[in-house]
């Protein structure tokens, strides 16, 4: 991809800009070497506004764009699993002795108790990455790439298999 909506040919500028009878091989010399800098400056600035165009390409919190990111970044063979519970459930306590609260309706006469603590499995992870054990990676690096490019509030896990 590139920066369509600046391409610039300095040497072309160079020779619309100078007089016909002023366009002489050291004259056009001495030029280009003025404008070396800014053509240094542009190149930069092209490359950089390509990464930038590449790294906004990933769209955050979609499973198969982190996927693509991480096999661009670190080799073939990464997937991501997501998790179905991905939150604790809440709870409802009575303040003073911590037991569970009944909820009832008005009309009906039993109590309907929520569970208790124990009885949910908890799952805190929303998605495991999974990667091969053949690649070689930094875990730190790699979890600060996917929580770049992660929804707030999602928590993950890196595994190797």
């Amino acid at each position: 991809m590139a920066l369509t909506n600046y391409q610039i040919d300095f040497e072309k500028l160079i020779r619309d800009l100078l007089e016909v009878d002023r366009r002489t091989p050291d004259r056009i010399a001495w030029l280009k070497s003025i404008l070396a800098g800014v053509e240094q400056t542009y190149s930069t600035l092209i490359a950089y506004t390509n990464l930038k165009r590449t790294e906004l390409s990933y769209s955050p919190g979609y499973k198969i764009q982190v996927e693509k990111l991480l096999n661009d970044t670190y080799g073939g063979g990464i997937y991501i699993t997501n998790h179905q519970q991905a939150h604790a459930p809440n709870f409802m306590f009575d303040r003073g002795n911590l037991k569970n609260l009944g909820m009832y309706n008005r009309t009906s006469v039993r109590n309907r108790h929520l569970p208790s603590r124990g009885s949910y499995d908890f799952n805190l992870v929303n998605f495991t990455v999974h990667v091969p054990s053949a690649l070689v990676f930094d875990q730190d690096q790699m979890r600060a790439l996917i929580n770049k490019y992660k929804r707030i509030g999602l928590t993950l896990d890196i595994v190797t298999y």
